[in-house]
């Protein structure tokens, strides 16, 4: 079988997009245009995946790319498939053609989320080819392939290198990863050894003797260098991530013992930015990274060395959690910005679904109380363990603005999924139903399939987003 090409497969983090979301739903975008082909496309959707529930996984790839030899630059919907800013008007180039042809290529969307969109086997082949097949990782060809068909199943070890990967936490140099992952936790360790203070053991009794400045130092002091007025700081902060911690994942029973393990890497970020702290919610995003690089640890030897690689994987989570409240540390401190986002996906919700948005209106529920949770957490608290994991694979395959305007499509897609529940339910139902929807690895399939047919293009307002489906 002819193998699929994935370097010409635009991913949503394409620098050439410029323009916003809210700049598209603003020109109002070209709907002579653009309805007609989305609404074509999803009745192919539609087609395709009848046809399809008889037919094995290598048949339908088979079929794929018999597809791009034949119809090449046909494919309608190859632009639908090219990330969050899909409804902005396109400059064609004279590459266009080839691009769609390869796109078309590759199992639709809605197959793709699923886990027989690929026999394992072929998934995992490619994934250890991109990882380990050359000196040097082309991470944007990595992105592409989590962006299609996800980190494959049970590959725990693998998942983790991925997201090291496309944290930037590790470089593309195959042959630098030993000595990166060497420096990193050291200087893990170092900070965790300035950070921690506590005037009561020997070691900071004897700094003081040997530091001028700190020889009337006392716990009533409240000198700016005092050591015991920072001691008292820092345990307020500790107590705050400790309880916060203790309610984390609760139904993983696996996750308790890298309870303190969350509440250190929590405290060394709070310590290292006074002005942010800690904020509830972090500790969410913190563990599912601890949980999936303390899965990645692979087979422990012996005890020792477990201890040692699980030390390893709570300095590789700190840094790559470090990664994405680079950007996600606004909607934890920044009211402007939490208010400008929660203001973006009032108003797509409201371009996308009328009735549903007049109706939240008449019941004052605003989308902060359901939506601001969404954002910070990526949707932990909404699925398990499993579940959020697919949903993270996904969100760090792109780039970090392109997360933020994929979760507007999250949530409207989480919305909608509920829409006919809500339309008839009062105030309290809706809270219900909006804060308190665990759902497991297959929702998640489903949620991801979703937000991408939002962004085909605005269907009949008057019938819901999804009125298609």
């Amino acid at each position: 079988m002819e193998e699929v090409e994935l370097e010409n497969i635009e991913l949503p983090h394409a620098e050439s997009r410029k323009h916003s979301l809210g700049a598209a739903f603003e020109s109002r975008l070209n709907t002579e245009t653009l309805v007609p082909a989305a609404r074509s496309r999803v009745e192919n959707h539609g087609t395709v995946a009848r046809k399809d529930q008889n037919r094995t996984p290598s048949q339908k790839v088979g079929d794929a790319v018999r597809h791009a030899k034949g119809k090449g630059s046909e494919d309608p919907g190859a632009a639908s498939r090219q990330g969050p800013e899909l409804n902005e008007p396109q400059k064609v180039s004279s590459q266009e053609p080839q691009r769609r042809a390869v796109a078309s290529s590759m199992p639709a969307r809605e197959t793709n989320f699923h886990p027989h969109a690929l026999p394992a086997k072929v998934r995992q082949e490619r994934f250890s080819q991109c990882l380990h097949g050359d000196a040097l990782v082309d991470v944007d060809v990595l992105a592409r392939l989590v962006w299609i068909w996800g980190v494959p199943e049970d590959a725990a070890v693998a998942r983790a290198l991925t997201w090291k990967l496309l944290c930037g936490y590790l470089p593309e140099d195959r042959a630098l990863w030993e000595s990166t992952l060497a420096a990193k936790r050291t200087e893990y360790r170092n900070r965790v050894r300035e950070l921690y203070v506590n005037p009561q053991e020997e070691e900071g009794v004897e700094m003081a003797r040997n530091d001028p400045a700190l020889e009337d130092d006392h716990p009533l002091s409240t000198a700016a260098n005092s050591r015991w007025a920072q001691y008292f700081k820092d345990s307020a902060i500790r107590e705050t991530i400790n309880r916060d911690v203790k309610r984390t994942q609760p139904e993983l029973d696996g996750f308790r013992p890298l309870e303190e393990r969350l509440a250190r890497i929590l405290f060394v970020y709070a310590r290292q930015r006074p002005k942010l702290s800690y904020k509830q919610g972090m500790n969410e995003l913190g563990a599912v990274m601890l949980q999936v690089f303390h899965d990645g640890r692979g087979v422990p030897q012996s005890a020792s060395s477990a201890d040692s690689a699980a030390d390893d994987a709570e300095a590789d989570a700190f840094f790559c959690l470090e990664h994405i409240l680079e950007e996600y540390a606004r909607f934890f401190g920044d009211e402007s910005a939490i208010q400008h986002e929660i203001d973006e996906f009032s108003q797509l919700l409201l371009f996308r679904d009328k009735p549903l948005s007049d109706h939240f209106a008449r019941l004052k529920l605003d989308a902060r109380f359901y939506y601001l949770r969404w954002l910070r957490l990526w949707l932990t608290q909404d699925f398990d363990m499993a579940g959020a994991v697919l949903i993270w694979d996904f969100l760090l395959s792109t780039s970090p603005t392109a997360r933020v305007r994929w979760m507007r499509f999250l949530g409207l897609a989480f919305l909608q999924q509920k829409r006919t529940q809500l339309l008839r339910s009062d105030l309290s139902v809706c809270m219900k139903l909006l804060l308190h929807s665990g759902s497991g690895r297959a929702d998640a399939f489903r949620l991801l399939r979703d937000a991408e047919l939002l962004q085909c293009a605005p269907p009949d307002r008057s019938r819901g987003a999804l009125a298609y489906r």
